[in-house]
């Protein structure tokens, strides 16, 4: 298998991800000759667009590859009536457009599937974070991820390699504390706070978009505005002046009403509100599998930016990048979906 060629693919609500990755013979860490990722937003929920021409872009920037391993999150948008209706359309994307490739799906249970051989198309819904724990468990026995997105959280139980909770499903997961609708970039603030402090009193918020998390993030540096890598809700640039504008229209103010100050503050309770929904999952978790806190919490890029902001939590911490110091500068889920099919091509 000298050469082998593999294309591990996301495909979300929001972003079309690829990581490529060819191996000189076995998959094994030193034997990953090249990595590379690749990131694209696209809105599934808009039917004027078509993603094919997208996949088609990233597939041809990352290079050759003869095999592809696919995981998808995109069944829940609005383009689709239901998520069978979805997941059957992200197949027909691969079936029907790259039918010269080795195609295989995974499932919830980080399970690979060949794509004429799947007969529980309803298990492909949301595996990406079952991926990312399988392929996370080759490097680390005990852990339990922490990996923030753009649009979620998930925090996942992983012990002695194997996932530690039953729940597979959105459902199931949202009730168990491992998903949370909390995003790095995408999240409403409406969605996260009812109300905000402004000149002595609380004013409840107007429950629109007019303002995301990655708003309070660029506010409180938690990322910088070239990290700011969504539409804003108002279409204006990602920059600071433009964030406190769109925070003030919250509560009905803008920058010609309100002060600098004013809205900064208000981003500083919106991030504490936000970072009291995470732990409160965190908890829920250590509750379920390790009261006593000593299994550490893996992070990924987006977790270790609110991390320290996380201070009092028991556990201890570890970062992905170092663990698996190939993937450091590539996307965790798309990394783990070519290395487990590459793996499973190699060891037979």
């Amino acid at each position: 298998m000298c050469g082998l060629k593999v294309i591990g693919w996301d495909i979300g609500g929001a972003n079309i991800k690829a990581t490529r990755i060819v191996y000189t013979s076995e998959s094994k860490l030193g034997c990953v000759r090249e990595i590379k990722s690749l990131s694209r937003y696209f809105p599934m929920w808009n039917k004027s667009l078509s993603p094919v021409k997208m996949i088609r872009e990233i597939a041809d920037q990352l290079g050759d590859a003869d095999y592809f391993a696919v995981v998808m999150t995109a069944e829940l948008a609005d383009r689709f009536f239901s998520k069978r209706e979805g997941i059957e359309y992200v197949i027909s994307l691969f079936v029907d457009n790259f039918p010269q490739k080795k195609l295989y799906f995974f499932n919830h249970s980080a399970e690979l599937k060949k794509a004429g051989e799947i007969t529980d198309i309803s298990k492909l819904a949301a595996a990406n974070w079952a991926v990312s724990a399988k392929f996370l468990s080759y490097f680390v026995e005990n852990f339990v991820l922490f990996d923030l997105g753009s649009t979620t959280t998930d925090l996942v139980p992983v012990m002695r390699r194997r996932l530690a909770l039953e729940a597979r499903t959105d459902t199931e997961r949202l009730y168990m504390g491992e998903l949370i609708y909390l995003g790095l970039l995408r999240t409403s603030l409406a969605d996260i706070v009812d109300k905000i402090p402004y000149r002595g009193k609380f004013i409840p918020v107007m429950r629109e978009y007019f303002a995301s998390t990655a708003d309070v993030h660029l506010l409180t540096d938690i990322i910088s505005s070239e990290e700011y890598l969504i539409p804003s809700a108002d279409g204006r640039p990602g920059d600071k002046k433009s964030a406190r504008n769109r925070i003030a229209k919250l509560i009905g103010s803008d920058m010609d009403i309100s002060a600098a100050e004013e809205i900064d503050l208000a981003a500083e309770y919106i991030l504490n509100r936000e970072l009291y929904l995470i732990k409160e999952n965190i908890y829920q978790i250590y509750s379920q599998i390790d009261p006593k806190f000593n299994i550490p919490l893996l992070l990924n890029r987006g977790a270790e930016k609110l991390y320290p902001y996380l201070n009092d939590l028991k556990a201890d911490s570890k970062k992905i990048c170092k663990e698996v110091p190939f993937i450091k500068n590539n996307i965790l889920t798309t990394s783990a979906a070519a290395f487990i099919l590459a793996d499973n091509i190699i060891s037979g």
